[in-house]
């Protein structure tokens, strides 16, 4: 994933996890334009 910036999100940071890996919730993802391309997911902002 490149780089993204979202402001004024809820998150929950989950303590027993470990590593570097995140989840992405539909707070987030709700924000963002979905497009499938082959076998590639394409993240945007939506436009406002």
């Amino acid at each position: 994933m490149g780089p993204l910036t979202l402001y004024d999100l809820s998150v929950f940071i989950n303590p027993a996890a470990d590593g570097e890996e995140i989840l992405v919730g539909m707070n987030a993802l709700g924000r963002l334009e979905l497009r499938q391309k082959d076998r590639q997911l394409l993240l945007r902002p939506l436009q406002e």
